[in-house]
């Protein structure tokens, strides 16, 4: 007996009405596709085979049936093995990048991969629940948004997660707390990164108006992103944890100073792009949010930040929400168009350093 011939829609069935029933069960089994579009999981890696493996086996664990996954190395050792063990059930597809391009230029990479109707971030150090891509495009096609995110709990490892991971053996959980819980508010994003990129689901229509990552930033890239498309477009909070933001403390302290040092010039790349978004009333918005949360203290840092290139900022950086980029191009005397692959920002030289500045 051919058991794929059985399982087929309307095998077995003779008889006059044997074509009708066929049409009818074939159309049921095309609408029960068409409402599990193929989602893409990206997945960035360098270096790092081990926690990658837990990476994937949680993308494995995924009960939602259409998924496609793209796992970039960034010029890293070469992983295809772990790749193929890992996926042996999936489609997936394997860029390998033999220059490394940075965070950002390994997420172009990996959009540029992507076949998927959405498309979803996972970073090789971090996990999801199973339900995590089934629960994020029910919101999507229920809300008919566009973008969603849901929930994500942070947790503190002493030293790496056993390899692999189990419910027997989850790995070296010393603390667990969710931080990453909040409404949708294109304000407060303007100020504070509280999307961490797996926790959202995009179209790839999406694409069409925030183009891809911004290869300036070493850090950052994601938020910087999320702030382009909160522009354009709503994004849907799904109150439900799926997935896990993972810290390692097996650090040295140099090491420690080393990524404090450069967390705050990152922010601050960041802050310099969102200067042309941020006119008086965004400013008293964001600070009466953080005041109100008992912030207040960590906002005026973000502020005084601002306030330090509010100079450049007054030299010909356009009203918020006023001009758009594409408006700018009759008249950007001193301003030239951002490199970078996907970047929607024009960029004016700054006359100390010879950095660049954003401007959307």
């Amino acid at each position: 007996m051919n058991r794929q011939a059985d399982e087929s829609p309307g095998s077995g069935k003779t008889g006059p009405f044997a074509v009708g029933q066929l049409v009818m069960e074939n159309l049921t089994y095309t609408s029960k596709e068409a409402a599990r579009p193929l989602v893409s999981i990206i997945v960035r890696t360098k270096d790092r085979p081990k926690r990658l493996t837990n990476a994937l086996n949680s993308i494995a664990r995924q009960d939602y049936p259409n998924i496609e996954v793209v796992v970039v190395n960034d010029g890293g050792q070469d992983v295809t093995p772990i790749v193929e063990d890992c996926l042996k059930n999936f489609s997936f597809n394997y860029v390998f990048l033999e220059n490394s391009r940075g965070r950002a230029g390994a997420a172009n990479a990996g959009l540029n991969a992507a076949n998927g109707d959405y498309l979803n971030f996972l970073d090789d150090d971090d996990a999801l629940y199973p339900d995590h891509i089934a629960s994020l495009v029910s919101c999507i096609l229920e809300t008919g948004c566009s973008v969603a995110y849901s929930n994500i709990l942070s947790v503190y490892f002493d030293g790496a997660p056993e390899t692999p991971e189990t419910a027997e053996t989850p790995g070296n959980r010393v603390k667990e707390e969710e931080v990453f819980n909040r409404a949708f508010d294109p304000i407060r994003l303007l100020v504070e990164n509280y999307l961490p990129i797996m926790s959202v689901l995009f179209s790839k229509a999406v694409l069409l108006e925030a183009a891809g990552f911004c290869e300036a930033l070493d850090l950052f890239e994601d938020w910087d992103f999320w702030i382009r498309v909160s522009q354009h477009f709503h994004f849907c909070h799904l109150d439900k944890t799926t997935g896990e933001y993972r810290i390692y403390e097996n650090d040295s302290m140099e090491g420690l100073h080393r990524r404090k040092y450069s967390y705050d010039e990152s922010r601050a790349k960041v802050y310099d792009r969102v200067l042309p978004l941020l006119d008086g009333k965004r400013l008293v918005s964001a600070f009466n949010l953080f005041h109100r949360a008992g912030q207040h203290r960590r906002v005026n840092r973000s502020v005084d930040r601002m306030r330090e290139r509010s100079g450049r900022a007054a030299q010909g950086y356009p009203a918020a929400g006023k001009t758009t980029a594409s408006q700018w191009r009759g008249d950007r005397t001193g301003l030239t168009r951002c490199k970078c692959a996907g970047c929607i920002y024009y960029h004016t030289h700054a006359k100390r350093g010879g950095g660049f500045q954003g401007v959307s």
